[in-house]
């Protein structure tokens, strides 16, 4: 019986890791791929997805602004351009984070759902903690 645990533990586990190399396939505006590409070009990690768009913008009639580009990456290159387009204030305030998030969000993947779901709660964890820590500088107290 421990085995069978044991072998079921291990399946699980494995399972579960494995969520960051599912591919999915996306289709991003022109302009928030350009944006994206300026800072995935030199990162090991993401070099799959690099390739990806090279191929869509290497054309002789490459796209631009507003039309979309169907791209296929893996959920960890997700992860890793929409957690450094959450930390950017240019995409921030052009609301290109905004749209990739509601596009990755629209794929229904269980593993970016979920990793959509942390940025979100540790956004506002910090959000109400800064929030706390304002209120008690401004009054001198606690309450």
């Amino acid at each position: 019986m421990k085995k069978a645990i044991t072998v079921l533990l291990i399946m699980l586990s494995l399972g579960l890791s494995a969520q960051d190399s599912v591919k999915v396939s996306v289709n991003v505006q022109a302009r928030d791929l350009e944006y994206i590409g300026s800072f995935i070009f030199n990162d090991n990690s993401t070099e799959d997805l690099y390739d990806s768009l090279k191929v869509k913008f290497r054309v002789a009639n490459p796209p631009t602004g507003t039309t979309t580009v169907s791209i296929t990456g893996y959920t960890s290159d997700f992860v890793t351009v929409i957690m450094r387009l959450s930390n950017d204030a240019t995409a921030l305030k052009a609301l290109c984070y905004k749209r990739v998030a509601d596009i990755l969000r629209a794929v229904n993947q269980p593993y970016l759902t979920a990793k959509l779901d942390d940025f979100d709660t540790a956004d506002q964890s910090t959000f109400q903690s800064m929030r706390i820590f304002g209120r008690t500088r401004l009054r001198r107290s606690a309450n």
